[in-house]
């Protein structure tokens, strides 16, 4: 089910790529645009993912039910991930209180 492997990906960034709480709406809506998805998964779960999801086993999973190729991969990671502004935002706000924190 397409809808559910979208939850999983964005479940995924919260806890792997520092997708704030607050983007999410805005992600989901971006994939379900993506991958042609009506309507979002309708269940509220928490704990979707285990410990081995990976990018690539949820992408392999998103493959049984819609075609995705290489870019469509890169793409879904691009949404996903913080853009450079927020990484940045975040980088010099740490720094500012310990530089050294700031590069870990």
């Amino acid at each position: 089910m397409i809808e559910l492997t979208i939850e999983k990906l964005i479940e995924y960034a919260l806890i792997n790529l520092d997708l704030d709480k607050e983007d999410v709406v805005f992600v989901r809506n971006e994939l379900m645009h993506m991958l042609n998805v009506e309507k979002p998964y309708d269940k509220k779960e928490s704990n979707l993912i285990t410990d081995k999801d990976t990018p690539k086993s949820l992408f392999d999973e998103l493959r049984e039910d819609y075609p995705i190729t290489i870019e469509d991969e890169e793409r879904i990671m691009s949404i996903l991930s913080p853009r450079p502004s927020d990484i940045n935002r975040n980088f010099f706000k740490i720094k500012k209180s310990n530089p050294h924190n700031a590069c870990l």
